[in-house]
């Protein structure tokens, strides 16, 4: 598939070209960069640890304790309809 393919014309406004079919001169897209570094990659993983801990945490204290019971009583026991009978 590369045979015979100059390499030094293979730009992103050539690619944009090849796809689209509209040409890509002066287009500019937004990049994010990255800091790989062993500091940087050790600080994200404890943020993600201590985010994701709490969640899991919960998540296995929700297995072992049962649900709370839900009263089927919305009503206190107090309450009570009156007793209507039909007057004459």
């Amino acid at each position: 598939m590369s045979e015979g393919v100059d390499e030094s014309a293979l730009t992103a406004n050539a690619l944009r070209e090849a796809v689209t079919g509209q040409p890509g001169q002066g287009r500019t897209e937004s990049v994010r960069g990255m800091d790989r570094s062993e500091h940087a990659e050790a600080h994200r993983k404890a943020e993600n640890d201590a985010y994701h801990g709490a969640l899991r945490e919960r998540a296995a204290k929700s297995r072992t304790e049962p649900p709370p019971t839900i009263k089927s009583n919305a009503y206190p026991v107090s309450w009570s309809v009156p007793n209507r009978t039909p007057s004459s």
